[in-house]
């Protein structure tokens, strides 16, 4: 069955693109307007080197995907349900217009999963790294309670703002995070190459350091004597906080400080 490329725009003004699997145009175009989507333009995809590019990568428990794209498979497939689209139905539709090969792959397996008499939240949990408890727990009660939609709709509310709060972080983090790598390495390049000449000066002359000098010249030699002792003890450091911030009690006493 032939691949079209797509072009379209929703009822709330944005556009979208992507790719869907059809007999013909107006097949494909049929297919867009019952997920409440406009098409602009539809043309059909050339096979020439289309082998695997989106086909399904294998996935497992350990698989990841972005927040970016958990964030459009939530508002899509919300749009979907609310639209009256079947579970099963709004799932083979995405997987068929997804580009990204890690979610594909999970939504293939839950679809088999679906099929095979499973629940949607019970197959979301297989797939932990991608879908969190809160999410799964919530996608759960949305299905024993009649209001899958209204969940989806508020997961995808949740995640959207989750994602632009991460972004604010790591965007007011930037500038510190250089300020201080500079530090490090000025701090650096000061023990390991101008106060040793200080220090040559210093002694040449033969006059009495204060004691502050003093100790700086002394923590410049222990730094230059040891700086590769000095960087496997901080390699090894880093790797306890890690495995540390891994465990429970680690995780809250770190966020703590």
């Amino acid at each position: 069955m032939p691949s079209f490329i797509w072009k379209g725009k929703k009822r709330t003004g944005e556009y979208l693109k992507g790719e869907v699997v059809a007999e013909t145009v107006s097949e494909a175009a049929e297919h867009l307007r019952k997920t409440d989507i406009f098409p602009i333009t539809i043309r059909k995809k050339s096979s020439f080197f289309t082998m695997s590019l989106t086909g399904p990568a294998k996935v497992g428990p350990k698989t990841k995907i972005s927040d970016n794209n958990l964030v459009l498979f939530t508002r899509q497939f919300s749009s979907l349900i609310e639209s009256g689209v079947p579970i099963l139905q709004g799932i083979q539709i995405i997987t068929e217009q997804q580009k990204n090969k890690e979610l594909k792959g999970i939504l293939t397996h839950i679809k088999e999963d679906i099929e095979g008499g499973s629940t949607l939240s019970n197959s979301l949990r297989k797939f932990p790294l991608a879908f969190t408890d809160l999410y799964t727990n919530l996608v759960e009660a949305g299905e024993r309670g009649g209001v899958l939609d209204t969940v989806f709709k508020r997961l995808a509310i949740y995640l959207e703002k989750m994602v632009k709060l991460k972004r604010k972080i790591k965007g007011a983090l930037i500038y510190p995070s250089i300020v201080l790598t500079v530090a490090i390495g000025v701090v650096i390049v000061l023990l390991t190459f101008v106060i040793p000449v200080f220090a040559t000066l210093f002694s040449s002359v033969g006059a009495k350091l204060p004691a502050l000098t003093a100790d700086v010249i002394a923590f410049s030699n222990f730094v230059r004597a040891y700086i590769i002792y000095i960087i496997i003890g901080l390699g090894i450091i880093i790797t306890a906080i890690r495995f540390y911030y891994r465990t429970e009690k680690g995780r809250w006493n770190i966020d703590w400080l």
